[in-house]
This record gives C-alpha cells, structure tokens and sequence, in this order.
C-alpha cells in the first residue's frame, strides 16, 4: 500500500495519527476493510471467531468530587454578597500529591475546610463526595486527615502521648499503639522529645508533632494546610 492514507487510530490515546499499514501490522490484521464512504479501515481479523480490539485505557476514578460549589461568609459588599466559590468544580485522583497556590485570601484554607466538612456549602445544589461519602462522615471515619493551620495537641498529654491518643482514636483495638507512636516520632525525628510537654517545645517540633499525629489516623487522604510553613529550611 504506497498510498496508504493516514487516519485516528481506533483506540484512543494509543496513536493519534499512523499509516494504517503500520497499525494493522502492530495488532496482526490483514489488509483492511473499508466502510462504505468514510475512508476510514475497519480491521479484517487473521483469526476467525477473534474479538474486536478494545480500548486500553481506562478513565482515572476521581474519589474525591467537588461539583459546582458556591460558598460565601454573608460579607455584603457594594455589589452585594461577596462569594468565595460560585459554582466552582473540580476533581482529584488517588495516589497523588495535588498543591493548592493562590494568593493570600483567595479561599484556600476556606476550601479545605470545605472539603473536611468544617464548612457546609451555602447552595443545596453543591456536593462534595471523598469515596462516595460526605466529607464529615470520611473524616469521622478515618479516610480522612486534616492538618489545619492552627492546631494544638493536648497540652497535659505528653508528645508521646499524644500521637498515641491519636492512635487510639482511629484504631481503638490497635495493640501496638505505643510502639507505633515510637516509630512515627523516629520517623519525624522527635523521638527524644516524647517525654516532654507540648509547652517544652519549639514551633517547629510542635508542627511536626501535629504532622505525626494525622499520620498516625492512617488515612486514606490527608489535608495539609501550609504544613511545612514552622519548619526551619534542613527540616523541610
């Protein structure tokens, strides 16, 4: 076929434009056959009784949804009530790392509070689903972590225990939760600091504290707002 026309693979994403020689080639088919009119090859098959190639791939589950979310705090402004979100949507995937960059006071804290259920959306027509569930119920679950920007630990609880109470709270039947407090605090290098107060230690190691206790719920996904923003440069 010296003229062999060039035309859209009919597996999508594979190839976008191949002579189709070369792809029935790749596939092992015969010479092709044509629908009537359109130009375009539809596959003959070597075999008889063989399947029809299939797509490949497959579209991504996004278990986290945010469909047309509108949000204000009821600031009424000259133009009138000044909205956060205004049918604002999107999606994340599973075993990634997404940022959130914008400017100071453009919603950013605002829509993680969102999306842990601290803050309900002000339109019944809004949803947001982590999983299926709503973002109140994931994080009473545990499928859920949220680290905010401002966070305290129990300040009569040690360091070490107090990534042990969070233990405790996401897996009240762990038996290893000591041991396990241990490794995260080795992990975020605080383990000399789990006999003292969270008033004994510096910012920073408060934050890393508080970073190891959401580590410690084992969740699925985890919320960071400015996490590392205490931390000095080696630690980050």
């Amino acid at each position: 076929m010296p003229n062999a026309p060039r035309f859209q693979a009919c597996i999508p994403g594979q190839f976008s434009a191949v002579p189709r020689s070369d792809w029935l080639r790749r596939h092992g088919l015969q010479s092709p056959a044509c629908a009537r009119g359109s130009g375009i090859p539809r596959p003959a098959f070597s075999a008889p009784g063989r399947r029809r190639l299939k797509p490949t791939l497959k579209p991504e589950p996004m278990p986290i949804v945010v469909d047309n979310l509108t949000f204000s705090y009821e600031r009424t402004t000259e133009a009138g009530v000044a909205s956060i979100f205004n049918q604002f949507s999107c999606s994340f995937g599973e075993n990634k790392v997404h940022a959130i960059l914008g400017p100071s006071g453009c919603g950013k804290t605002t829509f993680l509070n969102l999306l842990s259920g601290i803050l309900t959306p002000t339109s019944r027509r809004s949803t947001i689903t982590i999983d299926g569930m709503q973002p109140a119920n994931a994080l009473k679950d545990g499928v859920l972590a949220y680290l905010p920007q401002i966070f305290y630990p129990a300040p009569w609880r040690t360091v070490s225990e107090n990534v042990e109470f969070a233990i405790s709270l996401a897996h009240p039947s762990e038996p290893n939760s000591k041991e396990n407090a241990d490794a995260l605090l080795r992990d975020l290098h605080l383990a000399d600091l789990g006999h003292r107060y969270p008033r004994a230690i510096s910012g920073g190691q408060l934050r890393r504290l508080t970073l190891a206790m959401c580590v410690a719920v084992r969740p699925k996904y985890l919320l960071l707002d400015e996490p590392f923003s205490a931390l000095d440069l080696q630690t980050k």
